[in-house]
């Protein structure tokens, strides 16, 4: 996965112009309510704090099974293009804080697959690790996401992670699923796009994707931010499929 990361950023970034997407026609079966207006908002920011002591290339050894937790904070969303749907207010929503825990993986012998890696041990906070299984712990934890919508509190149901490059600039996940709202009553579909964009940490260089490839086992990524110009939300009254402009699904 680290190799096709670098792949794609090594390709020529495509600065966000627009964020045009493709959608189908389809919309949510049996949705009653008010209909929602196709609405972009072309910011979302928040931060992310990976566990103690944070990603390295070696990543940490456990002579035990045990779990890793990576939080988020509130994420903020800006930018918005419309009123989503009749009682939205303003141009700005939000995505609570979340804990995404994944298992350690267990070593499959000396030095293998992380050169920390002892025979029937297990490892933790690699970069390998988190390229590899960050698209399913983020399923898991945001299964079903409630968020706040232009004054509007959604629930949803996410349906498709895709881990993604960000105009080649940046790594982040995508997130698409259906949404729906009690007051005002309404339903339809949601897609998020969150890019790492800077990080902080010992040896670090304050660019996550620079430093999530660096494999020189120099660098401790304790915590990113999500931001720069990729990072976006979405909503419709139609299914939203693909990604948008300069994101590129890696999966």
């Amino acid at each position: 996965m680290i190799r096709k990361m670098l792949v794609v950023a090594a390709a020529a970034a495509m600065p966000l112009a627009s964020l045009a997407l493709v959608s189908t026609t389809s919309s949510v079966a049996g949705a009653a309510g008010l209909p929602i207006t196709d609405t972009v908002c072309s910011s979302v920011s928040g931060s992310v704090n990976f566990d103690p002591p944070g990603l390295s290339t070696n990543g940490q050894l456990s002579a035990v099974k045990g779990t890793s937790t990576t939080t988020t904070g509130v994420s903020s969303i800006s930018g918005c293009n419309n009123l989503f749907v009749t009682g939205a207010v303003g141009t700005t929503g939000s995505l609570p804080g979340n804990n995404l825990v994944s298992k350690y993986s267990k070593c499959t012998g000396a030095g293998t697959p992380v050169p920390e890696c002892i025979s029937k041990q297990y490892y933790f906070d690699s970069t390998a690790g988190f390229a590899s299984a960050g698209g399913s712990t983020i399923k898991k934890a945001l299964g079903k996401p409630a968020f706040t919508f232009e004054g509007v509190a959604l629930s949803g149901k996410t349906t498709v992670v895709h881990e993604v490059s960000c105009g080649g600039v940046d790594i982040g996940f995508s997130l698409t699923g259906t949404v729906k709202s009690k007051t005002p009553k309404t339903a339809g579909f949601f897609q998020f796009v969150a890019c790492l964009h800077s990080d902080s940490g010992p040896g670090t260089t304050g660019n996550f994707l620079t430093d999530l490839n660096d494999n020189t086992n120099t660098k401790t990524i304790a915590s990113a931010t999500i931001g720069g110009s990729f990072s976006s939300a979405h909503i419709s009254p139609t299914a939203i499929t693909g990604e948008p402009a300069g994101i590129t699904d890696l999966t």
